[in-house]
């Protein structure tokens, strides 16, 4: 609709299915960007479980040598 306002191309039929096609890949790439990020969580949600519950000694450190992740000291 705003295209057909603003735009200075006229309205045609293969426009509207280039506009449609255009919101339509927006759309499945906003949907797949969402569940990428929702995977990642949970991901790290399993790892943390994970570590958490381990009886080893575990450690996950960054690129930059911090500390992101660790658990206790299991206890004899």
């Amino acid at each position: 609709m705003l295209s057909a306002l603003f735009g200075l191309v006229d309205v045609s039929f293969i426009r509207l299915i280039f506009e449609t096609l255009a919101l339509a890949g927006c759309g499945l790439f906003v949907g797949e960007v969402l569940r990428n990020r929702r995977q990642s969580l949970e991901a790290q949600e399993r790892l943390r479980v994970l570590v958490e519950t381990s009886p080893a000694a575990i450690v996950t450190v960054d690129e930059r040598g911090f500390i992101e992740l660790a658990n206790r000291r299991p206890s004899n």
